[in-house]
């Protein structure tokens, strides 16, 4: 597979230099890049993009108003509704089968640009970018090793959520499935057999059911979730899915009931007594989720974690795993340990 860069923007969707822009659209909803290129389209006040979309997808031409000439906006209607990890991997591989397609007349592709697509429908941004890169290798290198694409470009204006992408993307790079060279990322030409184990597994993780992790949103956390919490869930064989309140924009409630309900089990980090998790955790007990070690196996299950020795009075009785943040592989060790008894216990 012929190598390819891969580019974080730090800015917005309208600013990107590249051959074709892909728009991701949910039914019954806008999303802010969608809204970002209503405004930078429009002459008399109408909109390009609209909350209903009937087709598949369709193309939206830019007259030399935008740095790409064509828009290709991916459609997801309520049938393919809730907007999940797999639903990431699905609009990723899509981007690449057209953007790989003959069109004759057309010039071949070179760069195709996005925004991280999951923010809005309550994904993990960093997560939901690590699976756009997966799914579209993936792609790549199952259907077009000789591609003649050489750049995929991801932009996001907010500054926090910016500094978190780079971050996944350092994680990446230490596992080996990015490279660094010369201070550009790029995905590697001779795809390993680890990577390629990666990516295959991952596939198997999308369809397999999720563990919903209720933990708090903030930086220093994100070597627990990476290193401590993901791997842990993903050694399982299952996907790590968080809600992130920050940038949802439909019912939070009803999204956070809806990926409890079809979660296999819960980890919860109760560090810092973050009320937000608390907050799901009081979800997950009103749904009758039982504690992980507590009787009735049938019961789904949620495994507690927490940097404190001291943990709320109404979950004391609870098992908890506590662990040290400058030892997460400690963290990883035991939670591993504990979901796999759980999953095994209900299997």
């Amino acid at each position: 597979m012929n190598r390819l860069k891969i580019t974080l923007f730090p800015g917005d969707i309208t600013d990107v230099h590249c051959s074709l822009l892909f728009v991701k659209h949910i039914e019954k909803s806008l999303s802010m890049p969608e809204a970002a290129l209503n405004q930078a389209l429009r002459e008399d006040g109408s909109n390009v993009f609209f909350e209903k979309e009937t087709d598949e997808a369709r193309d939206v031409f830019t007259y030399n108003r935008l740095p790409y000439p064509i828009i290709h906006v991916i459609n997801f209607h309520e049938d393919d509704l809730p907007f999940t990890y797999s639903s990431v991997d699905s609009y990723a591989r899509e981007m690449i089968r057209f953007a790989m397609a003959d069109r004759p007349g057309d010039p071949p592709v070179s760069s195709i640009a996005t925004a991280i697509h999951g923010p809005g429908a309550g994904l993990d941004a960093s997560e939901a970018m690590e699976k756009m890169i997966m799914g579209m290798a993936n792609e790549l290198q199952s259907e077009f090793p000789d591609h003649g694409l050489s750049e995929i470009i991801f932009a996001e204006k907010d500054k926090s959520v910016f500094e978190r992408l780079q971050e996944r993307i350092g994680f990446l790079v230490r596992k080996n499935l990015l490279q660094y060279e010369q201070s550009e990322v790029f995905l590697p030409s001779d795809v390993g057999s680890q990577q390629r184990q990666y990516i295959d597994y991952n596939q198997v993780k999308l369809k397999a059911s999720h563990v919903f992790v209720a933990m708090p949103f903030d930086r220093n956390f994100d070597d627990v979730y990476l290193f401590g919490i993901k791997q842990a869930i993903e050694k399982n064989g299952r996907v790590s899915e968080r809600v992130d309140q920050a940038f949802f924009t439909g019912n939070i409630v009803e999204r956070m009931i809806l990926r409890i309900q079809d979660a296999e089990l819960i980890v919860a980090d109760i560090s810092g007594d973050n009320p937000n998790v608390f907050y799901e955790v009081g979800l997950a007990h009103g749904m009758g989720v039982a504690p992980a070690g507590a009787g009735n196996p049938e019961k789904k299950k949620i495994i507690f974690i927490t940097q404190q020795d001291k943990i709320p009075f109404d979950i004391q009785a609870e098992n908890c795993i506590r662990y040290d943040r400058l030892n997460i592989a400690d963290l990883f060790e035991k939670l591993d340990k504990a979901i796999s008894d759980v999953l095994q216990a209900v299997g």
